[in-house]
């Protein structure tokens, strides 16, 4: 079955889109649930400890890089299943365009 042009191409469009928003799904999860964990594991030390806001709040600053972190790792996975032959050939693309050019 053939389709036309541009049935494929707003099939790859709409295919790209639900990638990206299961990306931002990913993000969005993993970053509340650092912070909750954050929270509830500062909140259950203070409790134990009597030290009231101490550890919620280091937990709580400390989770910020953190999420950070995971949300760049996150990314980075789901772009390169986006599009797994760009990210590792761009380099060595240019690099062979570039073959002979000494300019």
């Amino acid at each position: 079955m053939n389709l036309p042009h541009g049935n494929h191409q707003e099939r790859k469009t709409r295919l790209f889109n639900l990638a990206v928003i299961g990306i931002v799904g990913q993000v969005g999860f993993f970053t509340l649930l650092i912070i909750l964990v954050a929270l509830f594991a500062g909140l259950g030390l203070d409790n134990q400890m009597q030290t009231r806001p101490l550890f919620t709040l280091v937990f709580l600053v400390a989770s910020v890089p953190i999420s950070l972190i995971v949300m760049f790792v996150v990314v980075r996975f789901g772009l390169r299943r986006i599009n797994p032959g760009k990210m590792k050939s761009e380099p060595k693309q240019q690099e062979e365009n570039d073959f002979g050019n000494y300019s």
